[in-house]
């Protein structure tokens, strides 16, 4: 069962909850075919979004812990994270490489790079990239420096789902180091794009966008699949709609550009319940 344990335990919860709160609405069927009752499934949004999105507003300035503000004011900001274990070795050693290459190309791009305390990740990657000019290894930062170093960021080389989910959130396009398999669902909301393991591609997709400064708005959908930083407040007001003290909370359901009406998803999930039977 992948991805083990996740998965596991996540069915073991479903099967134990009396409510059940999903990001998105494809996530419904999945508990509906697991036996869960449709008034008692929540469209909601993702709660990280709202973490995301209040720590921003909060502008605490805490990265300037870790980067001098000099160098954040004096230079656009590449962010990259890479910590899969299938990315270790090869694929590492051409990430740190392309940023070798991409900082020669572009004097006015840095690269801020925080680093697992895992020697596989470390030591490849201070081999190559100790002392480069503008590239900065760092440390795993808390939560509230990263999410200032997403926000800050011209772009996002990750090859993390979740990262790129939440750069998604702060609308900033992000480069999936991750070998193309064209299965990612939230590609098609934009601002997302595999780009494989390879040297090459990572330095061509790049330059890409550094060089074309208005692409990446192309990129963009006028939606977030994960959220608007409302989740929270659906979640507590489903809560007392259950116990009998709030009306339902309209499902969370994402808006494209020009869209205004918003159906209730208990509609929805009727329709579904009716469809898979």
């Amino acid at each position: 069962m992948e991805p083990y344990p996740q998965e596991v335990n996540r069915r073991l919860v479903s099967t134990l909850s009396d409510l059940h709160f999903v990001s998105m609405a494809q996530s419904t069927e999945y508990l509906l075919h697991e036996g869960a009752l449709p008034n008692h499934v929540f469209i909601t949004g993702n709660s990280i979004m709202d973490s995301i999105l209040d720590t921003v507003r909060q502008k605490r300035n805490s990265l300037y812990k870790y980067i001098s503000p000099d160098d954040i004011n004096a230079y656009k900001m590449v962010l990259v994270t890479s910590h899969k274990k299938a990315n270790w070795g090869e694929p590492l050693k051409d990430l740190s490489l392309s940023l070798i290459d991409l900082s020669q190309a572009y004097p006015d791009i840095q690269f801020a790079f925080p680093l697992k305390f895992d020697s596989d990740v470390r030591d490849t990657v201070t081999e190559i990239l100790k002392n480069k000019e503008r590239i900065h290894l760092l440390d795993p930062m808390p939560y509230e420096a990263f999410v200032e170093a997403m926000a800050r960021s011209y772009l996002i080389i990750t090859d993390s789902d979740c990262i790129a989910e939440e750069g998604l959130a702060l609308r900033k396009p992000v480069l999936l180091f991750q070998k193309k398999n064209g299965q990612k669902g939230y590609h098609l909301a934009g601002g997302v794009k595999q780009i494989g393991l390879k040297r090459a591609g990572i330095v061509e997709e790049t330059s890409r966008l550094i060089e074309a400064p208005n692409a990446s708005k192309n990129l963009f959908a006028e939606f977030s699949i994960s959220g608007d930083g409302h989740a929270a407040e659906r979640i507590v007001q489903a809560i007392k709609y259950y116990f009998g003290h709030a009306e339902r909370p309209i499902d969370y359901q994402p808006k494209f550009q020009g869209q205004t009406e918003v159906v209730s998803t208990s509609k929805n999930i009727e329709v579904n319940a009716t469809a898979m039977r």
